[in-house]
This record gives structure tokens, C-alpha cells and sequence, in this order.
């Protein structure tokens, strides 16, 4: 079974970081992807919290780095402190069904905020496998979000 390596994108280039588990480097400035299954979560689960309210994953394919699952959650925060906040990711994949936890620095070197969405990727994907995913947003002050729970692909 193909190793999964997080990476955050913060250029097309690819990772800047050695290909260690949880590092990387890139990002693309483009909407959701279409066609991918979405849960919405509604309101955070605690007072302050961010709320994810659209949550996306897909296969793409990125100059310099290759195959990666792009994931991609819109929300939203009163307080506006999710920059510099955490993703809590936990992808699992179908083949194997060993769930991976991993806590990603939302600081435009492991994630990025554009404007209302936060986006992160996997890289190095079996393409022929599907992954359950979810995320829990958590912001500067330490409010995390509802889960929100996808599919790739």
C-alpha cells in the first residue's frame, strides 16, 4: 500500500519541505471542485467557534508534486481567527481502513485561508482508492468547529 503524506500547498511549484509525513509546500487559487460528495455541519460546537459550511475533496494533479487529494472547507467565523488556527484532519482509506489523525498549522505553509476557505492536500494518493475524510477547523483561540465528513473521490 502506497504511504499518504500530508502536504500543504503554497505554490504550484510542489512540496518545499523533505516528503516526511505532514510536510510539504503549494496551493492553487481556484473554487471547489464540482462532482465531489459534501457534508455541511451547520453551526461550531462551541461558543466562538468557526462553522464549516461546505467541505470538499478531489483528486488533482499538481505541477512539480503529482497526485494529491486537494481538500477544501468554506466557513465561517464571527471572531475571523481560523488563520493561524489548526485543521484536525482524519483520512481513512477505503482499501485499508486505518484512519490517519493529524493536526495541520493553519499558516500558509501546512494550510492556507483564502478569504473563506482553508485548503490542504494529501499527497502521494492511490488513485484507484477512495478516502473517507473529515474535518474539525480550530481557530486561534482554541474553538473547534463541528466535524464535516467527505469522500474522495
Amino acid at each position: 500500500m502506497r504511504a499518504l503524506w500530508l502536504c500543504a500547498m503554497i505554490a504550484l511549484g510542489g512540496c518545499d519541505r523533505s516528503l516526511d509525513p505532514f510536510a510539504g509546500g503549494g496551493t492553487n487559487n481556484r473554487n471547489l471542485p464540482d462532482g465531489t460528495e459534501v457534508d455541511d455541519t451547520g453551526g461550531g460546537s462551541d461558543e466562538g467557534a468557526p462553522s464549516i459550511t461546505y467541505l470538499a475533496a478531489s483528486f488533482e494533479d499538481y505541477p512539480g508534486t503529482g497526485a494529491v487529494i486537494e481538500i477544501a472547507a468554506n466557513f465561517e467565523d464571527a471572531e475571523d481567527d481560523v488563520d493561524g488556527g489548526l485543521v484536525n484532519l482524519s483520512i481513512t482509506p477505503a482499501s485499508s481502513g486505518t484512519e490517519s489523525i493529524q493536526d495541520i498549522p493553519i499558516d500558509d505553509e501546512n494550510a492556507r485561508v483564502q478569504g473563506d476557505l482553508v485548503i490542504t492536500v494529501v499527497t502521494n494518493p492511490n488513485e484507484q482508492d477512495s478516502y473517507d475524510i473529515v474535518v474539525i477547523l480550530v481557530d486561534r483561540a482554541g474553538h473547534a468547529s463541528e466535524p464535516a465528513a467527505t469522500t474522495a473521490p
